[in-house]
């Protein structure tokens, strides 16, 4: 418990008391005392020594209702720091309802003298600027610089003031609310350049559980400033395990303070769900998130802390304690906080690399480099992950990861440290991007004599590439990179004279390599001559000319590029079997199975082609019975694996499909790796289905959450050279466009970005798609929307 800050006249006698006795009185130090000035590190709320901690505290109500002189008096503050042993103090200041508008200067005196009081206690103050309605906090932006610059003003020397900026936004998107908070904040570090800074977020400060949007579109999108916070608010009773998961997802990636909650419903009134709220309780005190709970007045709701009449009277006992607030006092005596000083210290960690907005080019192969370190250990291990998804882990220095095979998107990457003492802490997130592989030109040249490059592909010896002077070339771009084994020729006046070359290969169209040189055409045929080389990966390929034996012309009829074709693999196959083979779990038939029983066996599915997996279905042996423990590893030749899910587990209450989802990666290998079950070593599997870009739109035309709005359109269709996609939305959001082949498979993203509402057109190059048929595919606002598209 924490001891109010002494003062002469009230202890004076104990002081006499302990003289005489021979003893020195020491007070126990004060939560502000012993954390002093707090800032954000990682994802944590840290002391003045670098230490996470968890704070905990109440709300005020409005203090347009229950503010000083009615709820909060100097013996109500005296209890509460006292008797309750809270950390912190939230003064509600309702902007609207009766609160600052109508009297800004009254309500901006009232907030300093709350602060006051609190800092008095050895409290922290958070400074709650409790915009409700209207939801967007754009409507309050003029306001709230006033407030803040007032506030900042006041308390820039104090350090243990913190600034909520806007309580619970609802009705508009994070974009929104980080436009808002763009233009505040800065006004705050104007003045107070380095106090903490909390941020409500979209859905009622949810990330928008409760309503539009995503914890991705704050990750994605975060605030540019060191020292902020994210908030998110919990009513037990009506918010169930959708809020819990995400306060432990937003809370793994972003720091997050939980400002309000209550075990009631939503409305602050109704029966107390404790059970529920311990499930929080539970998880904020593990992952050492701070909180406040709603509300330390009289008020006639369940969630008001003290029976009606107290405010009046007092007194400010257990014994006027309604059910809430007894057992939330409780959470915050116990257990007793635990600030460190002495104890274990955190490790460090930060991602050195990739550079935060790096750019890469699908497939990409993306090294994760961080830096970590323990000030009172060691570091045990550096984990590393793609949002919540786990990616892979090292352990031992230099830490690193190289995440394979990553198909386009945005990721946020992040590096979780563990020491010695099993302190955590995670770096903040590194964001990049994954593009498409932009498109090439199928054929092009150094120069020409107006016989153009392309005339080497229309299947017209009467047609020619010319151009003068050694060392012309023309170049070939693939569609995707292949491997190449030579190139068939025919030249221009081949049976007259003889044609002098080399042949350059590439992977990017920048760095060359020979493949052959010096080779010389017979000089005998018009007719195409194979020229031969070792294999090797290409996308491009350069014949370069040194003239012929009558000239410096350079002249070629037709070229084709010879490609070796992967040969077929076979669909499933396993690391053993009990004679229940792999082959059992692609029957469509729940009867059969594998099996093999020991740690790390494995069953691996090779698919027809490269392409974008993203999750597996799984039917388990005996799957109400027990659950079962495995790995999911990918691959694009079956040589080097990359683990894109760790420790899943079975739900042990089906015997149906189960989906296991992770991002989105290129492969053309899946890997499952069993650990057993959680009743033997047993590896069992009766069906499984891989999750590709294929099968999720067999699955979208045969009707899920598939639109029939016709808000796609596309001109010319059929196309030939370039398609112009038009679309319609209704609401600003995330926009994903993307092109998918039927005949191979591939889908090819055009745009994911955030779009204001209305009408849009994208023209794309339809040159390098095959001929037949393509599926334009839209994705907004949860709806997908299908345009068919015939390339010819």
């Amino acid at each position: 418990m924490k001891t109010q800050k002494p003062k002469i006249q009230r202890y004076a006698w104990s002081i006499v008391a302990l003289c005489v006795l021979g003893f020195t009185a020491t007070f126990a130090q004060t939560p502000v005392q012993k954390n002093g000035k707090l800032s954000v590190c990682g994802t944590k709320l840290c002391n003045q020594y670098g230490f996470p901690i968890q704070l905990r505290g109440m709300s005020t109500h409005g203090i347009q209702w229950y503010g000083w002189g009615s709820c909060l008096t100097e013996a109500s503050l005296n209890a509460l720091a006292n008797d309750w042993g809270a950390d912190i103090l939230r003064i509600s200041m309702y902007v609207q309802e009766g609160g600052y508008e109508t009297n800004p200067t009254a309500f901006t005196n009232q907030v300093i003298t709350l602060v006051n009081e609190a800092t008095e206690r050895g409290m922290y103050a958070l400074i709650d600027f409790h915009q409700l309605d209207p939801g967007d906090p754009n409507y309050n932006t003029t306001r709230a610089k006033t407030f803040f610059t007032a506030v900042a003003n006041a308390f820039k020397d104090y350090n243990n003031v913190i600034y909520d900026i806007c309580n619970e936004p609802n009705g508009v998107g994070w974009n929104t609310i980080r436009n808002y908070a763009t233009q505040v904040i800065p006004v705050i570090r104007a003045i107070d350049s380095d106090a903490v800074v909390l941020v409500g977020t979209h859905g009622w400060s949810t990330f928008g559980v409760s309503g539009d949007g995503t914890l991705q579109d704050v990750v994605n999108n975060p605030l540019p400033y060191s020292n902020v916070m994210y908030t998110f608010h919990f009513y037990a009773a009506s918010h169930g395990q959708a809020y819990i998961d995400m306060l432990d997802d937003a809370s793994d990636v972003l720091p997050v303070f939980v400002t309000e909650f209550g075990s009631q419903t939503a409305s602050g009134d109704g029966t107390n769900n404790f059970t529920r709220t311990q499930q929080y309780i539970d998880l904020m005190r593990t992952k050492k998130i701070s909180w406040c709970n709603w509300n330390y007045s009289d008020d006639f709701r369940s969630g008001a802390v003290w029976l009606e009449g107290t405010c009046s009277a007092g007194p400010w006992t257990v014994s006027r304690l309604k059910p809430a607030g007894a057992w939330i006092r409780d959470r915050i005596l116990s257990p007793a906080d635990d600030f460190p000083g002495g104890g274990n210290v955190a490790p460090t960690v930060n991602i050195t690399a990739p550079a935060n907005g790096a750019v890469f080019t699908a497939p990409a192969s993306i090294t994760i480099n961080a830096n970590a370190a323990d000030a009172d250990g060691s570091v045990t291990k550096v984990e590393f992950f793609q949002g919540t998804t786990k990616l892979g882990e090292d352990l031992t220095s230099p830490y690193s990861f190289t995440w394979s095979g990553v198909a386009t998107g945005s990721y946020a990457l992040t590096a979780k440290a563990t020491d010695n003492g099993s302190a955590t802490t995670t770096s903040a997130a590194v964001n990049v991007t994954v593009q498409s592989a932009p498109g090439c030109q199928p054929v092009s040249a150094s120069a020409d004599d107006g016989n153009v490059p392309a005339n080497v592909l229309d299947n017209n010896l009467s047609t020619r590439w010319s151009a003068n002077g050694d060392g012309q070339w023309i170049q070939f771009c693939l569609a995707t990179q292949q491997t190449v084994n030579g190139v068939s020729i025919a030249f221009y006046n081949g049976n007259t004279r003889t044609s002098s070359f080399d042949i350059l290969t590439s992977l990017d169209g920048t760095t060359w390599s020979a493949a052959l040189t010096n080779r010389t055409s017979s000089g005998t045929t018009l007719n195409q001559e194979t020229f031969s080389f070792s294999q090797r990966a290409a996308k491009y390929v350069r014949i370069v000319g040194h003239g012929n034996s009558v000239n410096l012309w350079n002249s070629y009829t037709e070229v084709d590029i010879l490609t070796v074709t992967a040969p077929a693999c076979e669909p499933v196959t396993a690391s053993g079997d009990d004679g229940n083979v792999a082959a059992n779990v692609l029957d469509n038939n729940t009867a059969t199975r594998w099996s093999a029983s020991g740690e790390g066996q494995w069953i691996q599915f090779c698919l027809n082609t490269t392409s974008t997996v993203s999750g597996v279905q799984i039917a388990f042996y005996k799957g109400t019975e027990r659950r079962s423990i495995f790995d999911v590893l990918v691959s694009t030749d079956a040589a080097s694996w990359s683990t894109v899910a760790t420790g899943l587990q079975s739900s042990g209450t089906s015997l149906a499909l189960e989906t296991f989802s992770f991002s989105p990666v290129t492969a053309k290998y899946v890997r499952i790796v069993g650990h057993g079950n959680t009743l033997n070593a047993w590896n069992s599997y009766t069906e499984v289905r891989i999750t590709t870009a294929a099968s999720a739109l067999r699955a979208m035309e045969t009707g899920q959450s598939v639109s029939s709005e016709n808000v796609v359109s596309s001109y010319p269709n059929p196309a030939r050279d370039q398609v112009t996609i038009s679309y319609k939305i209704t609401e600003a959001g995330r926009v994903h466009l993307s092109l998918y082949d039927m005949s191979n498979g591939r889908t090819t993203a055009l745009i994911d970005a955030h779009q204001e509402a209305g009408h849009h057109q994208t023209i794309v190059d339809t040159r390098s798609l095959s001929r037949g048929l393509h599926v334009i595919r839209l994705i907004h606002q949860g709806k997908v929307h299908i345009e068919k598209l015939a390339k010819q």
